[in-house]
């Protein structure tokens, strides 16, 4: 009896189902990779600025050096400054071209600053310069246009002169702003540009947009003599 008994037990455990598996876990399908993203093309900044060049006496290198980068923030302008410093001080600052053109007192301020901060210690005189690559390419076009108009002269003196962008880029109220001190030479310029009638090369539509309303200033010299 007890044998029959653990027969029926085992029987039935043996018809049980075995136990399920665990579900295998859901199959991840993973997306393609996105191809990194591609930088845009690196554009150099413009090496706008202000440069300083001196014209008489002399300067050590890295006197000029520190110049540069006081005067760095300064805000551009069209017009070239000329700075008479003496015995650690500035005596005198203002424009090269200052006849009919509006005081530009934000960059007269600056740059007065920033030669007061940091004067040379030998006497000179500094001409300041605004450094602008599209206007310095056009200024030298147009210097060297010039310098043909006028034709072969002897030596190597600087008119300088300025002139405005009239209709149809058109030279126009050419001035004498500072005699070569060849009264020859002098006529010379003024006739030529009095003269001329064609078309300036023109400057770019960005360079048009810095300058307009505003006066050029050259050093015309002529070619050279043969």
């Amino acid at each position: 009896m007890r044998f029959a008994l653990f027969a029926l037990i085992f029987a039935a455990c043996a018809a049980e189902a075995p136990p399920a598996a665990p579900p295998a876990p859901a199959a991840v399908v993973e997306a393609p990779a996105a191809p990194p993203a591609q930088a845009p093309p690196s554009r150099p900044l413009p090496a706008i600025g202000w440069r300083v060049a001196v014209e008489d006496g002399e300067v050590p290198e890295a006197e000029l050096a520190a110049l540069q980068t006081v005067l760095r923030p300064c805000p551009p302008s069209t017009q070239e400054w000329g700075a008479r410093v003496s015995g650690g001080a500035l005596r005198r600052l203002g424009a090269i071209v200052a006849d009919d053109l509006p005081p530009d007192e934000g960059v007269e301020s600056c740059l007065r600053a920033g030669l007061e901060a940091k004067p040379p210690t030998t006497a000179a005189m500094l001409r300041l310069h605004h450094v602008d690559p599209e206007l310095d390419a056009w200024r030298a076009q147009l210097q060297g246009l010039l310098n043909r108009v006028v034709g072969p002269q002897r030596g190597a003196s600087c008119v300088m002169v300025t002139l405005r962008l009239g209709k149809d880029d058109v030279p126009a109220g050419p001035k004498l702003t500072r005699s070569s001190g060849d009264p020859t030479l002098d006529d010379a310029v003024m006739r030529a540009l009095n003269a001329w009638k064609e078309p300036l090369p023109a400057p770019s539509k960005a360079a048009r947009q810095r300058i307009e309303d505003s006066e050029v200033t050259l050093c015309v010299t002529g070619t050279t003599a043969r």
